[in-house]
Order: C-alpha cells, then sequence, then structure tokens
C-alpha cells in the first residue's frame, strides 16, 4: 500500500494545476502502468500454466493405467457383493434344474438330491457347463426313457464320451446311446448293468470315429438307420460297428451308410427274381444267410422303435393282426400300418408313405434271420476271384448303392470285427 501510495504522490505532483486535466492524466498515466503490469504478469504466469498443462496430461495418462489395472486385477478388486450375486445366481439355476428332474416325475425327491451331488462330484472333471450342466444332462437322459438308476450308471460314460467328440453335446450322446441300447436290447436294469452297456456303446461310437474320417455323429447316425434292423436280424454292435467303420473308410457317412446297410439286410430277406438268379450264377445259396423266423408284436414294436416310431400303445392290436393274417404278409401290414397311424395321429412328423414302409421293412426284419457279415464276405470272395461281377453286385444288392457296397467287398470284415472287440 506504501508503495501504491507513493506513485500516485508522485504522478499527482507532476500534474497542472487544473483538476481535470490532473486527472485524466492520472488516469492515462495508471492505465499504461496497468498494461504494463498485465504484461508482466503474463510472462509471470506463462510457465505455470505449462506446469498445469503437464499436470493434467499427466493425470489424464494415470487414470487410463488405473483403468487397465483395474481390469487387469478385476478378480481380486471386485467387489465381494458381484462375487455373490454370481453365486446366488448359479445356486439358482442349479436348484431349478434339480426341481425339473423332480417335477418330470422321473426322480423322488431323494433321488434328486443324489444326483445333485453326483453332479457337483462330476462338475470338477468335465466341462459341460458345470453341476447346473451335467444335471440337465441327466434330466436328458431321464427324458430319452432312462430310469433313475441307468441314467445315473450312464452318465459318466456320456460326459466322457461327448468331451472326446467334440460335436456332440452330453444331450445328444445320451440320446444316440438310450437309441442304440434300445436297439441291440442290451442289459440296463440295474446301476452296474446301465454302467457297463453305456461303456460297451460309447466305447464303440468312439473307436469308430477316432479309427475313420467319420465323427461321432456319423457314427450316431450310422447306427441310428441301421442298429434297429441288424440288432432284429440278429447281427451284433460289434459287427455292424465294423461294416460302419468300413463304409466311413469309403468315405460313405452318417445317414447314408446307415440306410445301405439297413437295405442290404433287408434285401436279402425280399431278395427279387433277378437277384436270385445272379445268387444261383456265381454259386451262392440265399438260405445259408438267411433263417426264418416267427414273427412277434414284440420285435415289430422293437424295429419300428429303432425308426422312431413309438408304437408300444398299440402292441396288443399288432399281435391280433400278426394272429389274423398268418401267410397275408400283406394283409397284415396293412392293419399294422393302420393301427400305428392312428396311434401316432395326424400330427405326427412321420408321414403316412414312412409308416408304411418302416412297417414293412420291421415285419420283414421280425420274420427273419440274417447273417450279413458272412453274406459280405462270401460275396467279397466271388467278387475277388472273378466270379461275380459288378453287373452280379447290381443285381444282387441295390443298384442305387452299388457304389458304397463297394466299401464293404473291399474290406476284411471279419477282421474288423475281430479289431472292435479287441480294442
Amino acid at each position: 500500500m506504501a508503495t501504491g501510495f507513493s506513485v500516485f504522490v508522485n504522478i499527482g505532483g507532476k500534474v497542472s494545476p487544473s483538476l481535470n486535466a490532473a486527472v485524466n492524466a492520472a488516469k492515462t498515466q495508471v492505465n499504461g502502468l496497468g498494461a504494463s503490469l498485465a504484461a508482466m504478469a503474463a510472462k509471470m504466469n506463462a510457465p505455470f500454466a505449462a506446469v498445469n498443462q503437464h499436470l493434467a496430461n499427466t493425470s489424464k495418462r494415470m487414470a487410463a493405467m488405473q483403468r487397465h489395472g483395474r481390469n487387469a486385477t478385476l478378480g481380486v478388486t471386485t467387489p465381494a457383493a458381484w462375487f455373490g450375486a454370481s453365486m446366488i445366481k448359479d445356486a439358482a439355476e442349479f436348484a431349478k434344474a434339480g426341481n425339473m428332474v423332480e417335477a418330470l416325475g422321473e426322480a423322488t425327491k431323494e433321488q434328486r438330491l443324489e444326483l445333485s451331488k453326483m453332479s457337483q462330484d462330476l462338475a470338477g472333471r468335465f466341462d459341460a457347463g458345470g453341476a447346473t450342466g451335467i444335471l440337465k444332462s441327466a434330466t436328458e437322459l431321464l427324458k430319452a426313457g432312462f430310469t433313475f438308476e441307468q441314467a445315473k450308471g450312464a452318465l459318466e460314460q456320456v460326459l466322457a464320451a461327448s468331451a472326446l467328440a467334440g460335436d456332440m453335446t452330453p444331450a445328444d450322446v445320451g440320446a444316440s446311446l438310450s437309441k442304440t441300447i434300445t436297439q441291440f436290447r442290451m442289459p440296463m436294469k440295474t446301476y452296474e448293468q446301465a454302467m457297463k452297456s453305456s461303456t460297451i456303446v460309447t466305447d464303440r461310437m468312439v473307436y469308430a470315429a477316432v479309427s475313420t474320417v467319420a465323427s461321432m455323429k456319423d457314427i450316431s447316425e450310422s447306427f441310428k438307420y441301421a442298429g434297429g434292423v441288424a440288432s432284429t436280424t440278429g447281427n451284433s454292435l460289434d459287427s455292424v460297428t465294423a461294416m460302419v467303420m468300413a463304409f466311413a473308410k469309403a468315405g460313405v457317412l452318417g445317414s447314408e451308410a446307415g440306410v445301405a446297410l439297413r437295405s442290404a439286410i433287408v434285401r436279402l430277406v425280399k431278395m427279387p427274381k433277378g437277384g436270385m438268379k445272379a445268387l444261383s450264377r456265381i454259386g451262392m445259396n440265399l438260405s445259408d444267410y438267411t433263417q426264418a423266423r416267427p414273427v412277434t408284436a414284440d420285435t415289430v414294436v422293437e424295429n419300428l422303435k429303432g425308426d422312431g416310431i413309438d408304437a408300444s400303445g398299440v402292441k396288443a392290436q399288432i399281435a391280433k393282426a400278426i394272429k389274423n393274417h398268418k401267410g397275408d404278409s400283406a394283409g397284415m401290414s396293412a392293419e399294422i400300418t393302420k393301427a400305428v397311424q392312428g396311434a401316432i395321429g395326424s400330427s405326427s412328423a412321420v408321414d403316412a408313405d414312412k409308416i408304411s414302409e418302416s412297417v414293412n421293412d420291421a415285419l420283414t426284419a421280425a420274420g427273419s434271420k440274417v447273417d450279413i457279415t458272412k453274406f459280405m464276405t462270401d460275396l467279397k470272395k466271388k467278387l475277388d476271384d472273378g466270379v461275380a461281377t459288378t453287373g452280379d453286385i447290381a443285381q444282387i444288392l441295390e443298384a442305387r448303392h452299388i457304389s458304397r457296397y463297394m466299401a464293404l467287398l473291399k474290406a476284411d470284415l471279419p477282421a474288423m470285427i475281430k479289431e472292435v472287440e479287441e480294442k
């Protein structure tokens, strides 16, 4: 203040006697002084502004580093409340899956608790959606027709096969397993039987897949189309596995292989005249490979199940049709087809022509035993020796499948069956 006042006095002492002129002159000098001071301040503030800008930029970089650090250490720094909410959600999903098992009427409360504990134990060994995913897989087995003991015995094998397959979920493996076990009438009454039968089927599926270009899904599809007829006519799972492998090694996969094998078996039962003549010409007798058997309602129902048709509700009507039409295969087939169509209903995804074809094949297979392995082995020898020609093969087997059948006629089926049995 002393400095400011002295400046004022000094300035004032130098102005003219006129007050107004003195005041105006003082204003001019003060304004000049203010401009000088402002310039000085600007020069003094410049370094500080630069420092402030540097600090602001540094602050932004630090904030970015903090965000990256937070993301990198989320598992350590995330609030416990977040984990709590996640755990509650998982627990709720697991409880919901368990309740579904019980709600379906497939398991008692005690069985549900047992299955829940088993799912938690298996979750540490299999990546199948945690305990909840495993419990849902068990539910799919129950829905596919497994009893509680069967599902419990098969569950571990289903999870293991799914992990190896890569292209099939546990639910898909379970559905395929259920179908194959049913087709080949494998024992499933007890936990031990279910575990053993499930192991046998999944081992064959996995071995066939890893030994060829086929996937597990391809093998499953082949079994689906050929398994029922093959089993009913007396062919084993190992022989079917070997033939499916022979097809796969030649690039014939999935349903294509299954349909071809099924057609060959049915052909031996319903050999046309041209085929019979070709067999006679090359010195083969069909009766060496087929044997007639009584047709029963049980075998017809089982064969239809292999085609995805549940005719168990009209089993009594099928038995009646068999009894009323002995010696009349056309009449028997027509009556059974009508009964099955009535049981399924018009809303079924299976059309009338498919039902009729399935019934005809089921009746054919139910009344016959066919050694398809021996037939193909003997026919191969005739072809290798030059006795049979591709023309003969086309007459004996369906011409539309001849390129596929060459896969079986080039393979050593007995050796492949032995390989499946041993490995």
